[in-house]
């Protein structure tokens, strides 16, 4: 029997366009000794972006990525699990890792606490060094929009606001990744509040 590991992940973006908006971290600097502890707090001013990354900046190595936050749920890599992330998102996937045999489908579901002028639902999908890609964009009131992607491998649900599932058909080993979901509220306008 070949499994194919999917991880997941859940997090609530807001889609109003773009802008250069105020992002604080403080301290913006911050050197300690070995095993102390040291504590770093960011703060925005975009109402309904909900989702921080971390970064670890290194002389020896760039940039590297240290993990996100989703409101209360804390996504530290590995090797940062030493690291306390804390928040609260109102969006939760299920199930976290689903193993899925070769040729089954995988079936995941995504709920959302923020309230049913959240109705937009969108499925992403993230392979090992590969950009990030928008599956489906689903909403209560129409069928899904599967943009470039085929409804014979995808299939995804939108009943009622608060949740929505997702499958992959036929699993294969190169459906091995990160999926994730995220909602966002219904806009005819757009604003964006820096």
């Amino acid at each position: 029997m070949v499994a194919v590991l999917i991880t997941l992940s859940a997090t609530l973006l807001f889609f109003r366009g773009s802008a250069v908006c105020n992002v604080v971290q403080n301290p913006p600097d911050l050197i300690k000794n070995q095993n102390d502890t040291a504590e770093i707090k960011c703060a925005h001013t975009v109402k309904d972006y909900n989702r921080i990354l971390w970064y670890k900046h290194d002389q020896a190595t760039s940039f590297k990525f240290m993990g996100y936050l989703n409101f209360e749920t804390p996504n530290p890599e590995a090797e940062f699990e030493n690291i306390k992330l804390s928040g609260d998102s109102g969006v939760t996937q299920s199930p976290s890792v689903l193993w899925v045999q070769k040729g089954k489908p995988a079936e995941m579901n995504c709920s959302q606490t923020k309230g049913i002028s959240y109705s937009q639902m969108y499925w992403f999908r993230q392979q090992q060094v590969k950009p990030i890609e928008l599956i489906v964009f689903t909403r209560t009131s129409s069928k899904p929009d599967f943009g470039n992607f085929s409804q014979e491998k995808f299939s995804a649900t939108k009943e009622k606001a608060e949740s929505g599932s997702f499958t992959v058909k036929n699993v294969e080993s190169d459906d091995s990744a990160l999926y994730f979901c995220a909602v966002s509220q219904h806009s005819d306008t757009v604003l964006l509040h820096c």
